[in-house]
């Protein structure tokens, strides 16, 4: 998976260590870093992430956690920790046919979504980790 140090900044904040620490602590307690380059003034870390941490750490989110957990630091900023108050609507209608095989069941509606250009900042960030926007 390649990781943004830049993105990761924004989830731990001033704390966050180097690329380089990131690089040693991370391949000695958790991932392999495979490799670590400079991008667009970016350094992007190429981890390989293993199949039984792929549902927690494949998102720059679960990297930034697990660097936290290892430095022993908090994340500074996380757009999950506040859920947003949706309120319900009859404009999806579902069917449970068991309830034994599907205790819960969530979906949501978007509506009034633009699709217009992606911001040069997002732009960068996709470009760094090998993604189109």
């Amino acid at each position: 998976m390649l990781v943004s140090y830049n993105w990761l900044k924004e989830y731990i904040g001033d704390s966050c260590p180097t690329p380089e620490e990131i690089e040693e602590l991370l391949t000695k307690r958790a991932f392999e870093v495979e490799e670590m380059k400079e991008v667009n003034g970016d350094v992007v870390l190429d981890i390989d992430v293993l199949p039984n941490r792929s549902s927690d750490c494949l998102s720059h989110r679960g990297i930034a956690k697990e660097v936290s957990a290892i430095f022993g630091l908090g994340l500074a900023k996380d757009p999950l920790a506040k859920k947003p108050e949706l309120a319900s609507t009859n404009l999806i209608s579902v069917k449970i046919e068991d309830e034994n095989d599907c205790p819960r069941f969530t979906a949501s509606l978007l509506s009034g979504v633009e699709v217009k250009e992606s911001p040069q900042w997002l732009k960068d960030r996709l470009k760094a980790v090998g993604q189109n926007s």
